[in-house]
């Protein structure tokens, strides 16, 4: 994969927390993209819960000003595959990104057409060395409602081993996006190998926290089956442009 020379976006993505959800795969097919696959692992379907902290770099050449923070974001993510200059590219798909600061919501939605929307976010960063582990948290209100994300992790990182869940999960250098005249479009995403530490106890609240989207939240999700997090690291981002599907 070549590197990008000169990418729209540059930021950095740190202390990212995977609720990842085994799901039955017909309940994705609605948000696919046209021309693009679910991507299975091992036949089966997977929906995340993704909290993170973004810092923007730059945007289009430009430094930011001081009037663009640092903030959390949280999206519900799934996995997909589509053909790219005639090769096979994993890729996730987007069905609900939160953010607590407009400007994220507005540029997302208009640049990426992405699914954006205002919430009230925090996360929590705590270390135990005595216990050897550490602690990260994230909280979210969104449409009046609450929710948190909260895991004790190894304090040792991994790389994700060769051909296991987390890499399957982890490993995605795409997203595909719909966008407004129902065409496809995609965005490639590039970073360097980042560490994981998988979560030794972890607790997922929603007080009916819409987070998920009314037909997900219906599906009364089961408890998640893995759980995991990265450290991130600078990021950058390409235009988004419209997928052939020749």
């Amino acid at each position: 994969m070549t590197e990008l020379s000169t990418p729209f976006l540059l930021a950095r993505w740190e202390n990212l927390l995977l609720f990842n959800f085994e799901v039955p795969p017909q309940s994705l097919e609605p948000y696919l993209p046209q021309g693009v696959e679910l991507d299975l692992f091992e036949g089966r379907a997977y929906l995340s819960l993704v909290g993170f902290h973004f810092r923007l770099v730059r945007v289009a050449g430009f430094l930011p000003t001081p009037l663009l923070p640092a903030f959390d974001e949280l999206n519900v993510r799934f996995y997909a595959k589509g053909r790219i200059e005639g090769r096979w590219v994993r890729a996730v798909v987007f069905i609900r990104e939160l953010a607590p600061v407009w400007w994220a919501v507005f540029l997302g939605n208009l640049l990426y057409r992405e699914h954006y929307a205002w919430a009230h976010l925090s996360h929590l960063v705590e270390k135990y060395p005595h216990r050897k582990v550490w602690r990260l948290a994230y909280r979210w209100r969104f449409q009046g409602k609450g929710g948190s994300m909260d895991a004790e992790l190894d304090l040792d990182p991994v790389i994700p081993p060769a051909g296991s869940l987390e890499e399957f999960l982890s490993r995605r250098f795409y997203a595909f996006t719909q966008g407004p005249k129902g065409e496809t479009r995609t965005f490639r995403v590039e970073h360097q190998p980042w560490r994981m530490w998988p979560a030794r106890t972890a607790t997922l609240r929603q007080d009916g926290s819409p987070v998920f989207g009314r037909d997900l939240g219906a599906l009364r999700l089961p408890e998640p089956s893995n759980i995991f997090a990265m450290d991130g690291s600078l990021v950058r981002v390409s235009r988004s442009s419209r997928l052939s599907l020749d």
